[in-house]
């Protein structure tokens, strides 16, 4: 009785009349998008990713309403474009496996989201066409996902292979990162030939945060598979975690290394290490089944990321008050 009538539900959700595109695209960044979350988000890694930047540069953190703009929508909207061109590429493998979600369920159009993601990689343009050098990079960066997009015009059937999809598209995350890069030196008047080599350090740990998550999202126990392509289902669960944890202990690696020669404190030191020591809590918590669900892995990558980009605040609050004391 109560599946009946859920189906019949789901049904008639998906045949409400057409409310308009804006009323379509509310209930898509309603259900699949939240767009305070992601904004606070964005502007929480882009803060974090600048806030280390300076410290290695041993430059007081700015606080410029305007590159923070920059920085934290323009994170948003790339992230965005990324959602919608996966809605795009997916759009056929979601009718099987999420049917209930706003596009396969006839509540969004395709229509819809190409003409959302034209209009965002716009605004993200447009957002810098005053920025000097970043407009060159974010024009770099909008064209790197277009071709992303097309998949690097690589055969269609090479669409179902999970780590092709991994190498072609992760890298955009790198990309991202130096965006950011280019925004904190204009920012900060930084000649480019100024930027510490430690800021490529700063990247990679940056990316691996990243990259560890979207390898820990797609980890499942065996009965959870479906046709959805996880990384479990390649390497099984155990190594699917072992990779994940690589990752991530490259990231811990990075941070002890800007702790002991990048100039950063004690106390950042400690953050990462208790970050870590949660993290292997977690993943010792996983491969014990002490969990009903294999996917509560990624909480815990999205745990352990944000207790490490939390360092460069604690960071900030110990060079401003601890060290040299309130201004």
């Amino acid at each position: 009785m109560n599946a009946r009538v859920t189906a019949g539900t789901h049904d008639q959700r998906a045949l409400w009349p057409t409310r308009g595109y804006w009323g379509r695209m509310r209930v898509y960044l309603r259900e699949m998008y939240p767009v305070p979350a992601r904004l606070v988000t964005a502007t929480l890694l882009y803060l974090s990713f600048t806030l280390i930047l300076a410290a290695i540069q041993g430059q007081p953190p700015q606080w410029k309403a305007g590159w923070i703009l920059l920085g934290g929508l323009g994170g948003f909207l790339v992230a965005f474009i990324l959602r919608l061109m996966d809605e795009l590429k997916d759009s056929q493998l979601d009718q099987k496996l999420f049917p209930e979600r706003p596009v396969p369920s006839g509540r969004v159009t395709l229509t819809d989201i190409r003409v959302t993601l034209w209009a965002a990689a716009a605004l993200f343009l447009l957002l810098h066409a005053n920025a000097g050098a970043a407009f060159v990079s974010a024009v770099l960066l909008v064209t790197y996902s277009l071709f992303m997009f097309r998949y690097f015009f690589l055969p269609s059937r090479w669409k179902a292979l999970l780590l092709v999809n991994l190498a072609t598209h992760n890298p955009v995350v790198a990309v991202l990162l130096l965006h950011y890069v280019v925004l904190f030196a204009l920012q900060y008047g930084i000649p480019f030939g100024l930027l510490r080599v430690e800021i490529l350090v700063v990247l990679g740990m940056y990316w691996a945060l990243l990259l560890s998550w979207e390898l820990s999202r797609k980890v499942r126990y065996p009965e959870e598979e479906t046709e959805y392509q996880t990384y479990s289902r390649i390497f099984g669960p155990f190594k699917a975690v072992v990779v994940a944890w690589g990752v991530q202990t490259v990231a811990v690696g990075a941070g002890v290394f800007l702790a002991t020669v990048g100039g950063l404190s004690a106390t950042y030191l400690l953050v990462l290490l208790a970050a870590y020591t949660w993290l292997i809590r977690g993943e010792v918590c996983f491969l014990a089944r002490k969990w009903t669900s294999g996917r509560s892995l990624r909480a815990t990558a999205e745990q352990f990321a944000g207790l490490v980009m939390s360092a460069a605040f604690i960071e900030f609050l110990f060079q401003k008050v601890w060290r040299h004391g309130p201004s």
